[in-house]
């Protein structure tokens, strides 16, 4: 009789893979389309950088809320060096190593546009968001007579 064992060891689960925390609150087109490459504009306008510090700077950036994986980072990278918006070289050419990207004058223009065009959208988010923060979150209550606030915590807090 062979028994098998079920202590298989486990990968720890992926952080923000819920529609709540996750990159969920900017999907697909609007996220990979304007709100990445606005950050990776902003960021490269402030100094030089490679894939995985941008990568890191945005979750930084973003309180963990909308992380961006390297499959979506390096072909959006890929992208805008062959629109001439960043352009890239090796840190070390004569052996693989980073890629370090810098921003170019059309790539500042293009920043200036996405600006103006997200400018609406994160707005509409912005105000979204209170909304539900008054409703659900910051909402109070009466319970046996006395008033009840609801303590909000930090997305960090919640998500951890």
């Amino acid at each position: 009789m062979i028994i098998k064992s079920n202590n298989v060891p486990r990968r720890a689960a992926p952080r923000h893979q819920d529609a709540v925390f996750g990159s969920a609150i900017f999907r697909g087109p609007v996220k990979t389309k304007t709100i990445v490459p606005l950050l990776i504009l902003h960021l490269l306008g402030k100094s030089p950088e490679h894939g995985y510090g941008l990568m890191e700077r945005i979750a930084k950036m973003t309180g963990d809320v909308m992380p961006v994986n390297p499959n979506t980072m390096y072909p959006l990278l890929r992208r805008l060096e062959e629109r001439g918006f960043v352009v890239g070289t090796w840190e070390h050419p004569d052996r693989r190593s980073r890629r370090l990207y810098k921003l170019t004058r059309a790539g500042a223009e293009r920043y200036e546009q996405i600006k103006v065009r997200v400018r609406p959208h994160l707005d509409r988010l912005i105000g979204a968001m209170q909304l539900l923060r008054s409703e659900v979150v910051d909402a109070t209550s009466t319970k046996g007579g006395k008033r009840r606030g609801a303590r909000t915590a930090p997305i960090s807090e919640i998500a951890s």
